[in-house]
Parts: C-alpha cells; sequence; structure tokens
C-alpha cells in the first residue's frame, strides 16, 4: 500500500470547530455506509434545541471530529517519542474508533438508553458503546469492507486491528486487552480514557457543543495535547499519557465545563420535562410502533438492520401515524404538547445535595433506579396517584462521580520529563480545587397543571427532603428559616402561599 498516496488522497471536510479537517479515505469508506450516514438524523444533544435553539449539531459532525482529534493526538504523540513505534496502522485504527465511537446512539441521545431502553428491556442493560460495537460489526459484515479483495483490505487492515478498534471503542472493566501489546496500551487512552475521563471524545463534544449553544469553553484540548507524553509509571507497569504538571488548571477548566453543561443545558429544568415527556410518548407508542416495518422498539437493539433505520425522526413517525390505537393516540397528544410547548411542570426542586448525603440505600444505585423509590415516598406522604407526577434525580460530577477528576491522572515535571507521579494536593489551584466532587437535585414534575396536586406534592417533596438530610451537620444545612426560603423560592409560590410562608417563619 502506498501510504503517501492516501495522504494525498484525504478528503477535506470544513468544520466549524476544528476548521478543515483531513479524513483518510478508509473513514471515508465508513462515512459513506448508510448505517454512519444515520447520524446525520442524530441531534447531539437529543431535545436542548426546544431550548436552546443552536443545539441542532449532530452525532455525525461530532463523529468526524473526535475522528480529527483522535489522529491529531496520536501523530502529535509519535512526532514527540519516535521510540513509541507509533505505526501507521495505529493511527488509522485510532480514527477509525474515533470516527465510529458513537454509531451506537439511539434516538433523544443518552434519553435513549437511560430513560427509554431502561424501562422497555432493564434486563437488556442497553448503552450505546455496546452498541457501537455491534453497529461498527454488522457495518463491516454488510458492506462486506474486509471480505477478501474488501475495499479496507488494501489499507493492511487485519483481524487485530479490528479487535482493536472495538477495544477502544469500548472496553469491560476488568477485561483483557488483545489488539496492541502492553507497551502499546496508551493507545486506549486516545478515543476513550476509562481511568480519567480526559480524551479526545470530550475535547471535541466541550468544544462542539459550547460553540452551538454560545457559552465559552476554556479549556484548551490543543494545549493539553501539546504538553502531554507517554510514560512509564513504575507503580502499575504500565505506558500512560501524562500532562505536564503546569497544565492541571487547564484540566479543572474541563471538568469545569462538563459541570456547567450538565447544570445549565444537559439538566435544565425545561429540557428534562421535554426529554421526559419524549420517553413517556416513545414508551407509549412502543408497543404499536414497528422499526424497519418489522421490528419492536425493544427489540431492535438486538437487531443492527432494523437499529441503523432508527433515528430523532421516530417522534414526527409517531405524531403522523395513522395508528388509531389508545397508546399511539396518548403519543401523539404528547408530542403534540411538545409542539405547543406545554411541558411537564416542575413544582418542586432540591437545593444541591452532595452524593454522601443521599441515603445509604441509594449507593451503588442508578438513577433511573433511585427515582421510583423517591416517588413511593412521596405518594406515601401525599396519597397523590403516581400517574399524575414523576421524579426525576439529576447528578452532577466532574466525571469521576464523588472522586476527585485528578485521581488517577498521571503528571510529569520539566525537570523529570520521563517519570511519572500522581499530582501533588492543591497543585492545580488552592482557590478553584473543589472539596465536593459530586452533588445531586432532587426534582418533581406534575404531568398536568393542578394547583391542588401541585402543593401536596411540593409539601410532600419537603417533607421527604427534611426527613433525609436530619443527620447533616447543621453548617451543611444551614438555619430552617434559610432552608424554607430557599426551597420556596424554587417553587415560584404565589401571593397566598407567600402570606403561608411568613405565617411558618413566624412559627420558627
Amino acid at each position: 500500500m502506498d501510504k503517501s498516496k492516501s495522504e494525498i488522497n484525504k478528503k477535506v471536510y470544513s468544520d466549524p470547530v476544528h476548521g478543515n479537517i483531513h479524513i483518510h479515505p478508509a473513514c471515508q469508506l465508513i462515512i459513506d455506509t448508510p448505517e454512519f450516514q444515520r447520524l446525520r438524523y442524530l441531534k447531539q444533544m437529543g431535545m436542548a434545541s426546544h431550548v436552546y435553539p443552536g443545539a441542532v449539531h449532530t452525532r455525525f459532525e461530532h463523529s468526524l471530529g473526535v475522528c480529527h482529534l483522535a489522529g491529531e493526538f496520536a501523530r502529535m504523540l509519535r512526532q514527540k517519542q519516535p521510540l513509541l513505534d507509533i505505526t501507521y496502522k495505529d493511527i488509522l485504527c485510532v480514527e477509525i474508533a474515533g470516527l465510529c465511537h458513537d454509531l451506537g446512539h439511539g434516538p433523544l441521545s443518552h434519553t435513549f438508553d437511560a430513560q427509554v431502553m431502561a424501562q422497555l428491556s432493564p434486563e437488556a442493560n442497553f448503552t450505546h458503546e455496546h452498541a457501537s460495537i455491534k453497529m461498527f460489526t454488522h457495518l463491516l459484515e454488510e458492506h462486506q469492507l474486509l471480505h477478501p479483495d474488501g475495499p479496507l483490505t488494501k489499507y493492511e487492515l487485519n483481524s487485530d486491528d479490528i479487535t482493536f478498534i472495538k477495544e477502544m471503542i469500548y472496553t469491560e472493566k476488568n477485561q483483557k486487552r488483545t489488539g496492541r501489546p502492553e507497551h502499546k496500551a496508551f493507545l486506549y487512552e486516545i478515543v476513550s480514557n476509562k481511568e480519567t475521563g480526559v480524551d479526545v471524545d470530550k475535547f471535541d463534544y466541550f468544544a462542539r457543543d459550547c460553540h452551538h449553544l454560545g457559552t465559552k469553553n476554556n479549556f484548551h484540548h490543543r494545549r493539553f495535547m501539546m504538553f502531554t507524553r507517554v510514560i512509564y509509571d513504575d507503580s502499575d507497569k504500565k505506558w500512560h499519557i501524562c500532562v505536564r504538571d503546569k497544565e492541571l488548571l487547564n484540566l479543572y477548566h474541563m471538568y469545569f465545563t462538563r459541570y456547567s453543561l450538565q447544570k445549565f443545558v444537559w439538566y435544565h429544568r425545561v429540557n428534562q420535562s421535554i426529554e421526559l415527556m419524549a420517553t413517556h410518548a416513545l414508551i407509549k407508542a412502543s408497543s404499536r410502533l414497528k422499526v424497519d416495518g418489522r421490528c419492536l422498539l425493544k427489540d431492535c437493539i438486538n437487531d443492527m438492520k432494523a437499529f441503523s433505520k432508527l433515528n430523532d425522526e421516530i417522534l414526527y413517525r409517531i405524531r403522523h401515524s395513522e395508528d388509531r390505537s389508545e397508546d399511539m393516540e396518548e403519543a401523539k397528544a404528547i408530542i403534540e404538547r411538545i409542539l405547543s410547548r406545554d411541558f411537564y411542570i416542575c413544582v418542586y426542586e432540591s437545593e444541591p445535595i452532595k452524593q454522601t448525603h443521599l441515603p445509604n440505600e441509594f449507593n451503588d444505585k442508578k438513577e433511573h433506579e433511585i427515582e421510583p423509590i423517591i416517588k413511593q415516598k412521596i405518594m406515601d406522604l401525599c396519597h397523590v396517584s403516581d400517574s399524575l407526577f414523576t421524579v426525576k434525580m439529576s447528578t452532577f460530577d466532574f466525571g469521576r462521580k464523588t472522586d476527585d477528576p485528578l485521581k488517577n491522572m498521571k503528571v510529569f515535571n520539566k525537570k523529570e520529563p520521563n517519570k511519572a507521579r500522581k499530582p501533588e494536593e492543591g497543585a492545580a489551584s488552592r482557590i478553584l480545587v473543589p472539596t465536593n466532587c459530586s452533588e445531586a437535585i432532587i426534582r418533581v414534575f406534575i404531568y398536568k397543571k393542578d394547583p391542588e396536586i401541585e402543593t401536596k406534592l411540593r409539601d410532600a417533596a419537603l417533607k421527604w427532603k427534611e426527613a433525609q438530610i436530619k443527620d447533616y451537620p447543621e453548617e451543611a444545612r444551614g438555619t430552617k428559616i434559610d432552608r424554607l426560603i430557599d426551597d420556596f423560592n424554587r417553587s415560584h409560590p404565589s401571593e397566598n402561599e407567600w402570606k403561608r410562608l411568613k405565617q411558618d417563619i413566624m412559627q420558627v
């Protein structure tokens, strides 16, 4: 294979975030398949465009951006450290992994796996990472890209390379990787870094999301990549991508960008209401809707041919369906409410709660497992039917749950550039480094406006929260009056409700 010819034949895409990006011909073969083109019809941020009009960018452009950054990062490491023996094929595999890492996403972004499939098929433990590997396998087979004389064979890709690509997309915890030898283990940290959460996937979507939202991204990913080296770490006997110690503050900007996007966009109160409605619509229609004309929604995750027909247009297919069954009519009504901006109403929102202050029964449970527990406790307090409201729990963190995000990071300094070490405490900043790395908020949404039910739910939610935080240190809770006013402000009270609050304060 003439590698120089492949370089010449790279296709150029004009990207609003990275400028002109060059895509390898092998990657272009994948891009030109219907399975990859489906990503054009999946919004990167799900339903967020109903709140932020600019958030209409897609998984397609994000995947091109990750492919570009993955190749750029690998080439940068090869140029700085030729002895690492990063080959032409290594770089191509890293680019393909970056390109294909989101092939398994369904409609509504993460809502599909975290909410829709979690309710429709909880036993499947569906994740978009698993689906991405299955879709990549299906794509190669469906178009015979690696069959004898297949179009990818001229780039000398073999079964080990395909294994390597799949392992970069997703690897189970403690799963042994066989695609590349141990001295090249650092390559697995480029596309999806499970150790530190610092990878080119995040580099792209932070920059891209902020660009389309019109907000500032203070993390400089190119600078981060410039100040990295691959170093052998004696503590775990592995090769890691390490960053210069002076770049730790830049890293905290990355983690704070993630937190800010969670807080103000992904889990925005209105956006969460809309995603909840879209979830309900899909679940209502799921028993009647056939994907690819033959496969129920809950079954298409095991049929990649059907899954490849699934995209954000599903809501419009439901809306315009001629099916007049009760479930389908209810689903249509919910979608009409979204389009007319008649959203579910948030009647209660807690203050941020430390993860460590949540009840012990919530330990090791995911949000969708915790929400029914809280809902039942609220129902027990106010006796409101479970068909009238729902509870949502949102977790905000720096990517490592309650752990300091730099816990697993490896750094080096200017004097000892070949020695990997853990960051010293406070090395980044004595001001900006957080003492708490994870928090949660609880919201209660009512499906239709009803002042009496709203008051009952709000009071019950407040009682539940008070019962759960009774063992908090007093300084962490604030005064009772502070908490009364804080909770009340979040509920958008009427004038009569304000009068009742004043009476409560007088009793305190």
